[in-house]
């Protein structure tokens, strides 16, 4: 995980700080893993389905979890 901090004291009463963090895992070489993938709506025959309007239709899915909630 990779944090970013922001320090500002952008009036004397009001010093506070903003940390930002990564959701993204990482690869073991230190690059960005992915978020998501791209699964494909099939029909019964293993063929892409399109929409009306022509489109391959698709579903995202998501690899990280960390805004699931646990039950």
């Amino acid at each position: 995980m990779v944090a970013d901090v922001a320090i500002h004291r952008d009036h004397p009463d009001n010093p506070h700080a903003h940390v930002m963090l990564t959701n993204r895992p990482f690869n073991p070489d230190g690059t960005w893993g992915q978020k998501t993938k791209t699964e494909y709506i099939l029909d019964s025959h293993g063929n892409k389905t399109k929409t009306p309007a022509g489109n391959v239709r698709n579903r995202k899915i998501w690899l990280v979890d960390w805004d699931k909630k646990k039950k």
